[in-house]
Parts: structure tokens; sequence; C-alpha cells
């Protein structure tokens, strides 16, 4: 069987580094920071990753207590939420860069098509 190290292994490398700080949470980042117009945007998206940063510490430190005050039921119903919560972040960004990218479409398209 299994030592608790390497269950420790198995747990945090493919599944925590991944969510926390994977291709997703650095794209969502990159997307917003340029968005971000001056200097006081740019500081408040550093102090946004710091806040998320130090709440996953939390939610990871104190994940015992948290499942034991929540419940796996309602911690399942959090999790469908969040995934639609994130799933309307990503829409949000498919329809900005579709409403970005429109008017160059738009203007390659010869207006002699239709008669």
């Amino acid at each position: 069987m299994y030592s608790p190290e390497e269950l420790e292994n198995i747990a945090v490398v493919p599944l925590a580094f991944p969510l926390t700080c994977g291709a997703g949470t650095i794209t969502v980042v990159i997307l917003i920071a340029s968005q971000a117009a001056g200097l006081i945007e740019n500081l408040l998206v550093i102090v946004a990753v710091l806040i998320a940063l130090f709440a996953s510490y939390l939610g990871m430190k104190y994940s015992g207590r948290i499942l034991r005050f929540i419940g796996e039921q309602e911690l399942r119903i959090i999790t469908k939420f969040l995934a639609i919560f994130v799933l309307a972040i990503a829409i949000q960004f498919i329809i900005n860069g579709i409403a970005e990218a429109m008017p160059q479409i738009l203007a390659e398209i010869p207006c002699g098509i239709f008669p």
C-alpha cells in the first residue's frame, strides 16, 4: 500500500496546482490585465490575484474544517454553482472577442455581394 507521503503527492501535484495556477487561471489573469487601463487598474488586478491566492491558501489549510462545516451535499451544490459562474465568465470573454473582431471581419466583406 502507499505511504502517507506518497498519497499526499498524488493528491497535491496533479490536482491542486493545475486548478490554482494552471492555464485557465493564467489566461483569465492575462485577459483581465489586458483590459486594465492605467497603473491603478493594473494594481487592482495584482491585489485581486493576491487576495485570491490568500483565499486559496486559507481554503486549502482549513479544508477539513470547511468540509465539516459545509457538508458534502452543500459542497456539491457550491461546486456546480461555481462551474456555472466560470462558464458565464468564459462566455463573456467569447462575446467580448467576437464583438471586437466583428468590425474587422465585416470591413473585409465586399459591398457588392448582395444584389
